[in-house]
Order: structure tokens, then sequence, then C-alpha cells
């Protein structure tokens, strides 16, 4: 495929910087694979990406590490720039392999943690994943749901420590139902939320509908909610959604 011909501007920004010697088809191809690379990396967390874009709008996520894995990001920053320390020679080629090292073991671990949950979730259970934490390898968040419920727990890759909750799954009546298809934040919101817990309340005149994507729920005391407000006309008078 021919390259698109670059413009000055980009030629000034990529090739002109006082003291560049770098070659604008080699920064642009490095830049895309830069970008390419990122996306690849959202499908490694639990948070996910859309990788199939513009042919599917699936979320994809393969639960391996954590959104910010402090050892993952240490080990990058050692690859990047580690030859600025002349005490520490060939640090940045074992920084790389150790990180590629990390996410296999990340990928294995979630394997074991994976089976875990998904035999001491029950056969009942259609959905279930063992999400990451940020530092331990051996304690994964189990959750689960199907139509009438969720469960929610922990299980290790390796061991029998295991743990679990199950609570009631609230059935959307024909106000939620139609909300969730008029408000473009709850459209937004169900469309990214794996786990969506339904609960609805009254303040006053006013209904309100929320959802909690329970990935998020034991992070945050409210959690990763979207909320809309429906006046007595049944109307959405306010909408939003909040980390």
């Amino acid at each position: 495929l021919a390259l698109p011909t670059p413009s000055a501007r980009d030629r000034a920004v990529l090739t002109a910087w006082p003291r560049s010697e770098r070659r604008i088809a080699s920064t642009w191809l490095l830049a895309w694979f830069g970008i390419a690379l990122h996306i690849v990396w959202d499908l490694w967390t639990s948070y996910g990406t859309r990788i199939l874009l513009p042919f599917d709008s699936t979320w994809y996520a393969l639960d391996w590490m954590f959104i910010v894995d402090p050892v993952f990001l240490a080990l990058l920053f050692v690859a990047a720039f580690g030859r600025r320390f002349p005490r520490w020679p060939g640090a940045s080629r074992w920084a790389s392999v150790a990180a590629a090292g990390y996410i296999g073991l990340r990928a294995a671990a979630h394997f074991m943690a994976q089976s875990q949950a998904q035999s001491f979730a029950g056969a009942e259970f259609t959905k279930v994943r063992a999400l990451p934490g940020p530092i331990n390898l051996n304690r994964w968040r189990l959750l689960a749901s199907n139509e009438g419920s969720f469960v929610t727990g922990y299980v290790p890759a390796i061991g029998a420590s295991r743990s679990k909750v199950a609570f009631h799954r609230t059935p959307p009546d024909a106000l939620v139902d139609r909300i969730a298809m008029e408000s473009r934040m709850a459209r937004i919101f169900l469309d990214f939320s794996a786990f969506p817990r339904l609960e609805t309340r009254r303040e006053e005149e006013m209904t309100v509908i929320v959802w909690r994507d329970l990935r998020f729920a034991d992070r945050r005391a409210d959690g990763f909610l979207c909320e809309v407000k429906v006046d007595p006309a049944g109307k959405i008078a306010s909408e939003r959604i909040v980390f």
C-alpha cells in the first residue's frame, strides 16, 4: 500500500526538530504501530476494547491484566529508558524480555483462575469471569450472572481459598426497558458494561434508574454507574455517567 504524502507540517514536526535524524516514513509507521499496540494492550485488561471496529462493535476483554498494572509499567519504563543508565548494561533488553514473560505469566494465571471461577460459580451461571487485581497473581475477582442473579467473590489461580456471595438480579419493567432505549447515556453505558446491576428508587416525584457495572463496584463505594432520572410524565429529566 502506498503511504500518503506527508504535509509540510508533518515534516516540520517529525523530521525538522533540532538535531532530529528521523525519516518521515519510518516515523509514520512507528506511530501507527504504537496505535495498534495500544489497542492490543487494552484487549488484555478487564476494561477491554472493540478491537474489530468498524466491522464489529462488540467489546472484547481477555482479563489477563489490571487496567493499570504497576509491575508491567515498571518493566516498560526500564525497557524504554534503560539505555540511559550505563551502570545497567542490557537493562532495556532484559526488561523487554521480562515484560513479555510477565504477560505470559498473567495469561497462564488467568487460565487457571477462570477454570476455578467456572466450577465454583456453578453450571447455572452462563456468564463467568475471573478479573485481575493490580498486584496479586493468585487472587482473582469472581463475577458471574444469569437471568435471575449475580455472584461475586474471589478465586485463586492455585489453591482452594475461594469465597462467593449470590444476590438477586432486579428484572427491568416496561419503564426501565423504554428508558434504556431512549437515554443516550444508558445506551452507551449498557453497550460497555459487562455486568450491569439495575437499581430503582424514588426521589420525591422522580423515578431514579441506576445501572452499576459490577466489574468496578468494589473499587469505589458507588462504583461505575449510569443514572437516569424520570419525571412523573415519564420523560427523562436528567442523565449522567459517573466513575
